[in-house]
Parts: structure tokens; sequence; C-alpha cells
């Protein structure tokens, strides 16, 4: 591989495991969705780059949004998993509630402090109240029974 591409080639090595289904940049670092969990990059004392696992997030990841805020220039990175929705702060998670397989998370760009959520049953809506810092469960739909894996708005 040319050393100055800007493809990298990432494994177990660099301490990747699983397969990756999703990544992002968010705070000039790289987050990677797994079928093991979700990792994020950074450099060991050596000066080589090396994943990490996020410790509080061990099953399988399927998305990652940078949930932006309306107010200021906050954001929030969140992961669709087996468990549900994760919040990751300062490289740790922190389970959302109510639990269940999320494959898709996208904001609304309508109501922006909206977060929908493709489960394997459905589709539900999640409100982020930036005055109370809190996450609101507004429920699922419960005419749609299919399983989601993306969304759109239009």
């Amino acid at each position: 591989m040319d050393i100055r591409s800007p493809y990298r080639k990432w494994n177990r090595i660099n301490g990747l495991e699983g397969v990756v289904i999703d990544i992002i940049r968010f705070n000039n670092i790289v987050y990677a969705a797994t079928n093991c969990g979700v990792y994020y990059l950074e450099q060991d004392n050596d000066g080589f780059l090396q994943f990490k696992r996020i410790p509080e997030i061990n099953v399988e990841s399927w998305s990652l949004l940078e949930f932006l805020s309306t107010s200021d220039h906050d954001s929030r990175l969140l992961v669709g998993t087996n468990e549900g929705i994760f919040e990751i702060t300062n490289k740790s998670g922190k389970l959302l509630k109510p639990k269940g397989i999320v494959y898709a998370l996208y904001q609304s760009t309508i109501a922006p402090e909206r977060l929908f959520v493709g489960y394997t049953d459905g589709i539900g809506a999640f409100e982020f109240n930036e005055k109370k810092n809190e996450w609101k469960f507004l429920g699922k739909n419960d005419s749609i029974n299919n399983c989601i894996k993306s969304s759109y708005e239009g």
C-alpha cells in the first residue's frame, strides 16, 4: 500500500475485532461499530495507532450518529446496538432506555431535537431536552412491525 494513500487497513493487529459495520469521525476521534462492539482509534505510547474498545459496549453495534445540538455547538455520539442506544462520552458508553435491537438512528431535520430509531420490529422516537440534558422516549409506532434499517425524512 502506498504510504501517502488516504486509505488504511485496520485489523486485529491494530486492536480492531470483528466486522466493521459503521464508522464515524467524532471530535477528531475515529469510532468503529463492529459485530463485537464499538472501538475508538488513538495513538499508543510508542506512537502507533491502536483501536481500543468502549468497555460498556461489547455487543453487535449497527449504527453511529452524531446528534447535533439545536442551540449550541455541542453534539453527542449515539450508537445503535443489540442492547439499545448508547451515548458515548469521554470514550465510555451509557445505555439509554428502553432496550431493544437498534439498527438505524436518524436525527430529524424538521424537528432537530427528535431522534428516530429503527428497531427490528418497528420505528420509535426519542426527544432530547437540552435544558434538562436528558432523553425522553416518545414511543413506538404500533402500526409498523417491520425491521427498519434506514430512514429518510422528506
